[in-house]
């Protein structure tokens, strides 16, 4: 379930019609039809958000335009984009304006990035709810003008992280085992992986001001926390 803020989000943005299918068995007679089993993730997703254009406030290029079947490729039977990689299936779908990588959604929901060259995913948000989430959380945070500070710093010690944050909020709805935005004192964090297959997650820091992010990055970096 999304949360308010999600909801709200969402009716302040766009969805292609040529991605909006009615009827639930449409979806299903069409997957059946080319032989790739019927995985409810994937069918929920098609229904609720294929189409969607998620945009954060005054930052045109974090653009995510969400697709998967249109209604006109269901019609006309066409080839679905569908492969495995280590017994998963995954499905081509989503355009990220800011990096030129290939987004596909897994079987069970999951939002990934598919490296052709070495024939395997990186796993980035455990559903696509994970994804309007966080882009919900930093568009509010864009409208409400809270500072956002300009880098991206490795975490290194995640652990570390854990236990310095213990007492920060933390927004449960946009945070999974991939992601988590806490705040504390004004000051937000968002803990996401890089898009690259590093292993490693970034920070990314917003609110307060130019001064009191920095202090609190230099905190972190003198502790072994990010780099």
């Amino acid at each position: 379930m999304l949360s308010n803020r999600a909801y709200k989000y969402l009716s302040t943005i766009k969805r292609d019609k040529n991605y909006i299918v009615d009827d639930r068995s449409k979806v299903v007679k069409y997957m059946e039809g080319q032989g790739i089993p019927v995985f409810e993730a994937v069918v929920n997703y098609q229904m609720k958000y294929s189409g969607l254009k998620l945009g954060v406030y005054g930052k045109p290029r974090e653009m995510f335009k969400a697709w998967l079947f249109s209604a006109k490729e269901i019609l006309k039977n066409a080839p679905i984009d569908c492969f495995e990689v280590n017994g998963r299936h995954y499905f081509d779908f989503g355009d990220y304006e800011a990096a030129p990588v290939s987004f596909v959604l897994a079987e069970d929901g999951e939002v990934c990035i598919y490296d052709e060259l070495r024939d395997a995913v990186n796993c980035l948000y455990s559903s696509f709810e994970k994804l309007i989430e966080g882009y919900a959380l930093h568009d509010l945070l864009r409208r409400d003008q809270q500072y956002e500070h300009p880098y991206y710093y490795n975490l290194i010690n995640e652990k570390a992280f854990a236990t310095q944050t213990s007492q920060y909020f933390r927004y449960s709805r946009a945070s999974d085992a991939y992601n988590e935005w806490v705040s504390m004192n004004g000051i937000f964090i968002q803990k996401s992986k890089w898009l690259s297959d590093s292993g490693l997650s970034f920070l990314h820091f917003y609110g307060g001001n130019q001064v009191t992010c920095e202090a609190l990055i230099q905190k972190m970096k003198d502790e072994g926390i990010v780099d």
